[in-house]
């Protein structure tokens, strides 16, 4: 068991580095409006010029709110996809950054902790 320990803190170690490079971008039907998503973080925001003729500012901000978060989606659709590998299916990075400590959170780690190791 120990050994299989080991090989996971590595296989994660791998992971974590590859989620810091990783990134992932969204833009509106129209490509006016593009996201990029780097290492989870928001790092790129591009406004078409011709944003601002078309859309009153109440819809761009609806607009740039709603790429950012497909961009954030694809970003941990990524990332957890990744960690499946490792983790196993039950895996999703939202259920424990958003709710850390919760029953859910917990039941996840156990969920987790039983297909790595047979127990939990």
């Amino acid at each position: 068991m120990l050994e299989r320990f080991h090989d996971v803190r590595n296989q994660l170690g791998e992971i974590q580095a590859e989620v810091a490079a990783a990134d992932a971008s969204a833009e509106t039907v129209d490509g006016l409006v593009r996201v990029t998503v780097a290492g989870g973080k928001i790092s790129r925001l591009w406004l078409d010029p011709a944003v601002y003729r078309r859309y009153d500012p109440q819809t761009l901000a609806r607009l740039i709110v709603e790429t950012i978060e497909r961009a954030q989606g694809a970003f941990n659709d990524r990332v957890n996809a990744r960690y499946r590998e490792v983790l196993g299916p039950g895996f999703d990075i939202r259920d424990i950054a958003t709710t850390p400590g919760s029953e859910e959170a917990e039941e996840r780690i156990r969920q987790t902790s039983r297909h790595l190791f047979g127990s939990g």
